[in-house]
């Protein structure tokens, strides 16, 4: 399981479909995880200020059930910070992403605890 969100300052009508597809393609790559279990989810058109200088931001979190390593982060953070820069303008100097490992005792999916359907 696999959850890229991406809170931005970008106006709605810049988050195409497209996008959210190639996100999905993009972090199913990198993470090598099927893409039916990927979750994006991009939320534009926030009031947001970075100090005081006006322009794009953004806010990503990825959380992943499978341990992410520093190793990962050094090599996954530009490919998406890339992708966020060339497909909403938001630049590389004006975003933060964290990456989480979740544990899947305390994720819920389909009603069950998502450890359990690991199992099945």
């Amino acid at each position: 399981m696999l959850i890229f969100t991406l809170v931005t300052n970008v106006p709605q009508n810049k988050v195409t479909p497209k996008i959210l597809t190639d996100a999905t393609q993009l972090v199913s790559q990198l993470f090598d995880v099927s893409k039916q279990d990927v979750l994006v989810s991009i939320k534009a058109g926030v009031q947001m200020l970075w100090g005081i200088q006006k322009g794009s931001y953004g806010l990503g979190t990825v959380q992943n059930t499978d341990p992410i390593q520093a190793e990962d982060t050094k090599q996954f953070a530009p490919a998406i910070f890339d992708f966020c820069e060339k497909s909403l303008g938001i630049p590389q100097n004006r975003m933060y992403t964290g990456f989480i490992t979740l544990n899947p005792e305390n994720i819920a999916f389909d009603g069950k605890l998502y450890a359990t359907t690991m199992d099945e």
